[in-house]
């Protein structure tokens, strides 16, 4: 008997164990498995997570093994515990990290790749900012932030290299280029960022990639990892690089799992799709601005548990617990079940702007209400999590309420009125439960 106990424990242990290594190795960007060649992302792989702490080595999650290091200590960027959207960056200033295997993840000179990063570059002159390079100083290829703007470029091939005309310095982007030497034709180019919106198919009349002789090469922040020629001077959390011509749908796929996590909004064209393919946001002109969200999505790696739009001027933050500071990964935040999402877009109005509100719901003389409204997308069934809002721009500073109703308008009789508290820094702090589709906003009392 106690055997037959011994092996069922065991058998117990080793179920557990297995299905903990199944979900890890399903793991892809977006889903996208396919002729993945890296994966880097701050939150997993960096050999340091100590703020400010060098950052000597970098692990490859694709599976693959085509780690990166760093042997100089003058050249080794930056580790940011929660740089952007409460996830860490590897920071870069004249730093560079990379390995000598560019022939190894790109096997065949001729074979197409596509480049996926996650960046924002601080410089909007001085040349090149190389995010990602394969070969060094023949670029096989190369994507940066040229004088402000994208720029991928592959040595051989005609034109060289292509730009995208929307200034991208001081942004947070998801860059991503596609080239595709295909016979028959003269090869394929796409770029873009931030949505499929964007695109830009230039015109190839030569797609032929270096026939040969290329280097070892393979370098983040530079040209190469021995040096700091064309640097790329801003913060780095994520790059993926595929064997093959992505479609637009894993395109999607991908951007979706890189916005989500980084708080980048889209264009107003993209939905934002998760892993199995399911709509977490729905592609509007109305409130398709400032988009952000938390989700849990096992196909992709993706386990976002506070949010803020990454734009400038944003107010709201969302959390599945009242603590609106820590990392993303803090031990003591929540994650959500696999496939929930609670994704939020605004109308784009200016959250200083407000309005007098008069209401059989709301007895306080002199309340206000913020302009600003915000529509939710909830996907399977999120329930209450914290809202934490800066009104200090409106000049709110008392008997702060959320307004939540199927109609922005917020008529009498349309819509749930939920109390918050005023906090020692002046945020408001609410906790509510928002069903999909439905609007709101925040008001409250001004200082006189």
């Amino acid at each position: 008997m106690k055997q037959q106990l011994l092996f069922f424990r065991w058998l117990q242990v080793f179920v557990v164990i297995f299905g903990l290594m199944s979900q890890t190795m399903a793991q892809t960007p977006g889903g996208v498995s396919t002729n993945l060649r890296v994966w880097f992302k701050a939150n997993d792989g960096p050999n340091t997570t100590t703020e400010g702490g060098a950052v000597s080595s970098w692990a490859d999650k694709s599976g693959l093994g085509f780690n990166i290091g760093q042997t100089s200590a003058t050249l080794q960027p930056k580790y940011h515990a929660k740089a952007m959207n409460f996830n860490p960056v590897v920071r870069f200033s004249l730093n560079s990290i990379g390995n000598l295997l560019s022939n190894s993840i790109l096997p065949a000179t001729t074979n197409p790749v596509s480049i996926v990063a996650m960046s924002i570059c601080n410089r909007s002159t001085s040349g090149y900012n190389t995010i990602v390079s394969f070969g060094g100083a023949l670029d096989y290829p190369s994507d940066q932030i040229y004088n402000g703007t994208f720029r991928t470029y592959v040595d051989g091939t005609a034109p060289i290299f292509s730009d995208h005309p929307d200034p991208m310095a001081f942004k947070h982007t998801i860059t991503y280029s596609t080239h595709a030497n295909l016979a028959g034709s003269a090869g394929k180019r796409q770029l873009g960022f931030n949505g499929l919106g964007n695109m830009q198919t230039p015109t190839l009349t030569n797609g032929d990639f270096p026939a040969g002789g290329v280097s070892d090469h393979f370098s983040l922040g530079a040209e190469k990892a021995n040096n700091t020629v064309e640097d790329f001077l801003g913060d780095i959390p994520e790059v993926i690089v595929y064997n093959k011509v992505l479609t637009n749908a894993e395109l999607q796929k991908i951007q979706s799992y890189l916005a989500v996590k980084y708080g980048v909004t889209m264009d107003n064209l993209t939905d934002y799709h998760s892993s199995a393919g399911s709509i977490m946001w729905a592609k509007s002109t109305t409130y398709g601005n400032n988009v952000f969200g938390i989700a849990k999505d096992d196909g992709s790696g993706l386990d976002q548990r506070v949010s803020k739009s990454i734009n400038t001027g944003t107010i709201l933050t969302i959390a599945t617990n009242k603590d609106f500071v820590s990392a993303n990964n803090d031990a003591s935040r929540t994650s959500l079940n696999n496939g929930q999402s609670l994704m939020i877009g605004d109308n784009g109005t200016d959250p200083s702007l407000y309005s007098t509100f008069t209401s059989n719901c709301v007895g306080v003389a002199g309340s206000v209400r913020l302009n600003t409204v915000w529509q939710a997308s909830n996907v399977n069934t999120v329930g209450s999590v914290l809202f934490n809002v800066n009104l200090s721009g409106s000049g709110i500073n008392d008997e702060p309420f959320m307004l939540i109703g199927n109609s922005a308008a917020f008529g009498d009789g349309t819509y749930r009125f939920v109390k918050g508290i005023i906090n020692a820094d002046g945020t408001a702090t609410f906790a509510a439960k928002l069903n999909h589709g439905e609007f709101f906003t925040f008001g409250g009392v001004r200082a006189t």
